[in-house]
């Protein structure tokens, strides 16, 4: 618009110089036209006064009378021209200043536009960092498990509520073929528990007979291997003890084995002789493990 401004405005001020020669060209010629009558007003005195004399024709006197007539016309018209070029002038100026307000009143509401528009892109600036805001708050309130799985317990309330950093929000139960049992010993057994040890289980549900001493005919029980024991207990004295399938033993079915069934485990201990056993048992003895185990462990005697 400043460009399209200067170019409108240098237009308007060659029309301004061109009335301005105009006028002082007409200045111009009126002089001149008033110079050659007061000439011809000098010619016309002197005709007439020969006239008088007999030294001038009468034609003479008219054609003086004719040309002073003519100037006296040509004065009118260069007046006339003089006025117009004024006239021209005075419209030229009007209208560079017509131009010039135009075009300023032009920049200014450009320059108004210019305004409201970085407004507008101010607060829709701040719009959008308000919808960031909200987004990350809603991106923060939304928490995803590290597994898939079934949610088992709600225990937030419905509806809003705040809660805060480490609350439970609910039970999820994951997704997994890998099952485990999970039992608790005293701290008097723990020490006899390691892992590697071959333990035989009866599931809640599941019809079962179980012989002591004798894993082998036991009905119903499933076998499995100590995977590992806590290092400290629950602080009420109980230990966890982890145990897996054992890999030649397939459990029952997830359909009636599902997560958080009980169990009652029998971990087995060293092979004894029968007559030691029942010596242990007269006299309140202890079991006792003679050497460590290794992964594999050995199978025997059911406690």
């Amino acid at each position: 618009l400043d460009s399209v401004r200067q170019a409108s405005v240098a237009a308007a001020e060659a029309r301004v110089r061109v009335s301005a020669q105009r006028i002082k060209a007409a200045e111009q010629a009126l002089e001149a036209t008033r110079a050659a009558v007061a000439t011809s007003r000098l010619n016309l005195d002197r005709q007439r006064s020969l006239g008088k004399d007999g030294l001038s024709s009468s034609r003479q006197v008219e054609l003086a009378e004719l040309e002073y007539a003519r100037l006296v016309t040509e004065v009118e018209r260069a007046s006339a021209s003089l006025l117009v070029a004024r006239s021209e002038l005075s419209a030229a100026t009007s209208e560079r200043v017509r131009v010039d307000s135009e075009r300023e009143a032009a920049i200014a509401d450009a320059t108004a536009s210019n305004v409201s528009a970085q407004a507008d892109i101010a607060r829709t600036i701040e719009e959008l960092y308000r919808i960031d805001v909200r987004l990350a708050r809603q991106q923060a309130q939304s928490i995803t498990a590290n597994r898939d799985g079934t949610v088992q317990r709600v225990f937030a309330v419905d509806g809003n509520q705040m809660v805060k950093a480490g609350e439970r929000l609910l039970e999820l139960v994951p997704d997994t073929l890998d099952r485990a049992v999970e039992v608790w010993v005293s701290g008097r057994d723990a020490p006899l528990i390691a892992p590697g040890r071959h333990v035989r289980i009866q599931f809640e549900g599941w019809p079962a007979l179980q012989f002591s001493g004798w894993p082998s005919v036991a009905v119903g029980t499933f076998g499995g291997n100590v995977a590992f024991v806590d290092p400290s207990d629950n602080g009420k004295g109980k230990f966890r003890v982890v145990i897996v399938p054992d890999p030649g033993q397939q459990w029952p079915d997830a359909r009636y084995l599902r997560q958080g069934v009980r169990a009652h485990a029998w971990v087995l201990l060293d092979t004894v002789r029968l007559g030691y056993e029942l010596w242990r048992l007269f006299n309140g003895f202890p079991p006792t493990v003679d050497q460590p185990l290794d992964a594999g462990g050995t199978t025997g005697k059911g406690k």
